[in-house]
């Protein structure tokens, strides 16, 4: 298989839709994996595809950073492998980078619900 082509066996990426492609594994580099070349994400083969997250938050799912004054969409919501703490997946609506934090942080005043303008 070629490394540079997308490979259409896989689903598309849960973070970006983007099209993913399979890495082969590379003795003393990595294991076999599929990678998002959009967005970055990789997991191996069968984590991949079962890798489903939720569908967005209900409702307006967009929020602004209080002090950046940045636009974000909250895609998903997980847990820390390491202690379990909650955690919000959130991309960038300006750039597509996609960010973690502990959802605590979401309630604390640094980010609000962004309301769109109905007049834009």
């Amino acid at each position: 298989m070629n490394n540079e082509t997308p490979d259409p066996t896989f689903r598309p990426c849960p973070f970006c839709n983007g099209t993913p492609r399979y890495l082969p594994h590379k003795a003393g580099f990595y294991t076999e994996r599929v990678i998002c070349d959009p967005c970055g994400f990789y997991l191996s083969p069968e984590k991949w595809e079962a890798c489903v997250f939720p569908p967005p938050v209900p409702g307006s799912n967009r929020i602004r950073h209080v002090k950046s004054g940045g636009l974000y969409e909250v895609i998903a919501y997980g847990k820390l492998e390491v202690d379990g703490s909650q955690m919000t997946i959130y991309r960038s609506v300006e750039t597509g980078q996609i960010w973690v934090r502990p959802t605590s942080e979401f309630k604390d005043g640094r980010f609000v619900p962004h309301v769109e303008d109905p007049s834009t």
